[in-house]
């Protein structure tokens, strides 16, 4: 049985939670079709580039810890996700946003 279809199975018989990124509406076409592959491949345990997952280990807690190995020209691959998110601007800093503390007039 192939790794994707074990993963399927895995998938199939037990609740299933996918955290995966979402696809910023302002990416580059590019980047939102490397997060939509890459997406696809997390759910279904195959990769159109024909990687398929393979399952590492599963921790004490039960979460699968699971691999892709894409192709080098598979937009989904690491190397060619890295370069795509370099090409993002960072975004600005968040403001401190602690609240400010009164200490109700007392030293006033």
């Amino acid at each position: 049985m192939s790794n994707a279809r074990s993963f399927r199975r895995v998938l199939n018989q037990e609740k299933t939670v996918h955290v995966l990124p979402s696809i910023p509406d302002d990416a580059s076409p590019a980047l939102k079709d490397a997060i939509a592959i890459r997406n696809a491949a997390s759910t279904t345990g195959r990769c159109q580039c024909g990687a398929e997952v393979e399952i590492v280990g599963r921790d004490e807690i039960g979460v699968i810890h699971a691999l892709f190995v894409h192709e080098d020209d598979c937009p989904a691959a690491d190397d060619n996700l890295d370069r795509l998110l370099a090409q993002v601007p960072a975004n600005d800093p968040p403001v401190d946003a602690q609240p400010e503390v009164s200490d109700g007039g007392a030293n006033s």
